[in-house]
């Protein structure tokens, strides 16, 4: 039986929450793809295809952001 996303309950603000929490006290590099996209994104559909899976632009585009943050963070990981 289908499920309406309407009734169920969106825990990402709460997970994205810890998430930077740890990665603050451990003092690693966070790629905060929730900010970012809320930051590019004209409207929500730009990106995601639901309330939470990214469509082909949004993966292409979060690729895109994870690749400039290893560069930017472990220079030593990137091939020219």
């Amino acid at each position: 039986k289908a499920i309406s996303l309407d009734l169920v309950p969106d825990s990402t603000p709460e997970i994205n929450d810890i998430i930077r929490k740890v990665a603050r006290r451990n003092r690693v590099p966070l790629l905060d793809f929730r900010k970012k996209t809320w930051e590019a994104a004209r409207h929500r559909g730009q990106f995601f295809r639901d309330p939470v899976h990214v469509n082909p632009t949004g993966a292409y585009q979060m690729a895109a952001w994870t690749k400039e943050s290893i560069a930017q963070n472990f220079p030593q990981l990137v091939q020219e």
